[in-house]
């Protein structure tokens, strides 16, 4: 892992959107989760300022309830900073197309807004634990909430997916990079003010 250094960057996407070995309707050669667990460990040692999202997507054929307690459990002990979740839905050309789509929609969604709700209280703890640090804000323009602010995204923020970073101070220009102190954090936003 640490050869792996001068290429990694701070922010990275994991891919593990089924995590439950019993959700997968093909034999597993080793459980997938302490692979998982196992990977995350050791970039969480090689980079300890590491952001890490992931995606994940509920009601695949096949999931149980157990299934997603696991998944649950899972999240709730990798605290990911940033997380999305999607229901699964038969999309043709692929493999799974052909299995039976057997979780209801209604238990799809209880699980995506379940798991969400978690996550936004993970999110929460991340973000606040930045106020009074000085991190790096990409100026991107005036807010979207208000014309008195400017916005931007920290490091730690994706465009389009993430929260993003509000400039309650200083006159930057949209493309800078400036070093700002976190004032305030929301549970995806941040409020900063341009460090002079």
């Amino acid at each position: 892992m640490n050869s792996w250094k001068p290429w990694l960057c701070a922010t990275k996407c994991c891919p593990t959107w089924i995590f439950h070995c019993s959700t997968l309707t093909t034999k597993c050669s080793w459980e997938w989760s302490q692979v998982t667990r196992e990977l995350l460990t050791r970039l969480r040692q090689a980079i300890p300022e590491i952001i890490l999202r992931t995606t994940f997507i509920v009601g695949f054929p096949g999931e149980t309830d157990s299934a997603h307690e696991s998944l649950m459990e899972f999240v709730a002990e990798q605290k990911f900073n940033h997380v999305g979740v999607f229901t699964y839905s038969p999309e043709n050309g692929t493999k799974a197309f052909r299995f039976d789509d057997d979780v209801p929609e209604e238990r799809k969604n209880f699980r995506r807004d379940q798991l969400m709700h978690m996550q936004q209280q993970i999110s929460a703890e991340h973000m606040l634990n930045l106020v009074g640090k000085d991190v790096d804000v990409l100026v991107e323009g005036v807010s979207e909430e208000t014309e008195l602010l400017l916005q931007g995204r920290y490091t730690g923020q994706a465009p389009d997916v993430d929260g993003v970073t509000y400039i309650n101070d200083g006159n930057p220009k949209v493309g800078d990079i400036v070093q700002c102190r976190v004032v305030q954090a929301g549970d995806y936003d941040l409020v900063v003010s341009v460090n002079e």
